[in-house]
């Protein structure tokens, strides 16, 4: 709300939009997921499946069991194609990391 008489009183709709936009896009480090797809999904609709996590995590393969590290969001198991993911939030403790399925 805008009042000429009062500069105390001046509200911007541009940090309203702001904080709307914040919301939309970490709704993913406070929501829960049930499978590793969702994870993924999430990570690529945020544009972050490529990026470069803020420190490499070495895993165990959900698939084969094959050790290997995991530098993106998205990572790919070079054994057996296993898709797995983290969102940039819990990307710090790979009992984070969920599996997608081979091929994802």
């Amino acid at each position: 709300m805008l009042k000429l008489d009062g500069i105390s009183d001046l509200k911007s709709p541009i940090s309203d939009l702001k904080k709307q936009e914040d919301k939309i896009m970490h709704d993913g480090c406070a929501g829960s997921f049930e499978n590793g797809q969702q994870v993924v999904d999430k990570v690529r609709m945020m544009g972050f499946a490529q990026q470069l996590m803020p420190m490499p995590l070495d895993i165990e393969c959900h698939g084969c069991k094959e050790t290997f590290t995991m530098e993106e969001f998205e990572g790919h198991c070079p054994k057996c194609d296993m898709v797995h993911g983290v969102t940039p939030c819990h990307a710090f403790d790979p009992n984070n990391i969920m599996a997608a399925g081979i091929g994802y």
